[in-house]
C-alpha cells in the first residue's frame, strides 16, 4: 500500500469505468517509479469538454467534486491539477 491515491479527472466523451481503472493503475506505477508515496487514482466524466464554455466546465467540475467529497481528502485521495491546460483548477477550491 502506497498511501493516499493521487490522480486527476478525465473529461472525455468516450470515458468509461474500464478506462478510468486503467489510468489509475498507470498512475500507481508512475508514482512508484518516481518514489512518490501515493497510490494511483482517477476520476472520469463522460463529456466532450470542447462543447462546454468555461463556466459550464467549472460548474460540472465543482458539482462532481462536491459529490465525491465524502470519499476524497488528504488521507484518501489527492486530486491532481491538469498542467497541460491553462484552465483554473476548480477541483482544489470546492
Amino acid at each position: 500500500m502506497r498511501g493516499s491515491a493521487k490522480g486527476g479527472l478525465r473529461f472525455h466523451p468516450d470515458s468509461d469505468e474500464n478506462e478510468v481503472r486503467a489510468l489509475a493503475a498507470w498512475m500507481t506505477i508512475k508514482n512508484a517509479i518516481a518514489n512518490i508515496p501515493y497510490g494511483g487514482g482517477k476520476g472520469g466524466i463522460k463529456v466532450d469538454p470542447k462543447t462546454l464554455n468555461p463556466r459550464e466546465l467549472e460548474r460540472l467540475t465543482r458539482n462532481f467534486v462536491r459529490r465525491i467529497a465524502p470519499i476524497i481528502g488528504v488521507n484518501t485521495d489527492v486530486p491532481a491539477s491538469r498542467r497541460k491546460y491553462k484552465r483554473p483548477n476548480h477541483e482544489l477550491d470546492c
